[in-house]
């Protein structure tokens, strides 16, 4: 998340995540930067009991070869404070979001997310309500474009929203994303561009909107219920 990656997730038969991160040869933009931040990621994935990665490597354009490492390759992460860094300017992100609207909170998202179809997405920031209301808060930056569109086609129908969306304003100079944005019902009302972090004023509205939206409302009421109830599970494929 904090290294602006994102993925497909879906579950496998056996019920786990299999999660899909776009490398830098799927982009054409800033490329260079993107397979900086997929590198600084790695060592998070190190973190986890079992794990395997798979990479597909072309040498000089010409052959190609896959790279495949899991827990026994004898890597170990170099610190153990890694899942604790929060870069600085998600940090003032969440301060001014905090004093400026004060009946919201907002943290770091920690859970996935379903969506229809049986897809799922890990967003930014879970922001809750003193009511009790929650919503997800997904940003999309400079080369996120087709996963963008991915998203907006998978929310078109959704009963209630499962998420606020941000879309980074340099996005917009790719006409399949700038048309799609203008047709898209969904982004008109849950949906904002922001230049390098959005700010408190450009959710507000949409957070307003929520509370007014009655499948929202109902959504929460079965969010607790299952909370309540020991009997219901997590949507599963």
């Amino acid at each position: 998340r904090f290294r602006q990656l994102l993925a497909s997730i879906r579950k496998d038969d056996s019920g786990d995540f299999l999660i899909t991160v776009d490398g830098p040869l799927n982009l054409f933009y800033k490329s260079q930067k993107y397979g900086m931040n997929l590198a600084l990621f790695f060592p998070a994935v190190l973190h986890q009991p079992v794990w395997e990665v798979q990479a597909m490597i072309k040498i000089n354009n010409r052959r190609e070869y896959r790279l495949t490492l899991d827990q026994t390759s004898g890597l170990r992460p170099y610190s153990h404070q890694f899942l604790a860094y929060v870069p600085e300017e998600i940090s003032m992100f969440q301060d001014v979001f905090s004093q400026k609207i004060a009946d919201w909170q907002i943290e770091p998202a920690a859970n996935f997310v379903p969506l229809p179809g049986d897809f799922y997405c890990f967003p930014d920031f879970t922001l809750r309500h003193e009511s009790g209301r929650e919503i997800a808060l997904e940003l999309f930056h400079p080369w996120h474009a087709s996963h963008l569109l991915s998203r907006l086609q998978q929310v078109h129908d959704a009963e209630a929203p499962p998420l606020i969306i941000g879309v980074a304003k340099v996005l917009q100079k790719d006409s399949l994303v700038a048309e799609t944005l203008a047709e898209s019902v969904y982004f008109r009302n849950y949906g904002f561009v922001f230049r390098e972090m959005p700010t408190a004023e450009q959710i507000r509205p949409m957070l307003a909107a929520l509370l007014e939206n009655n499948a929202f409302t109902a959504k929460k009421s079965r969010d607790q219920t299952k909370k309540r109830s020991p009997h219901v599970f997590g949507k599963t494929e």
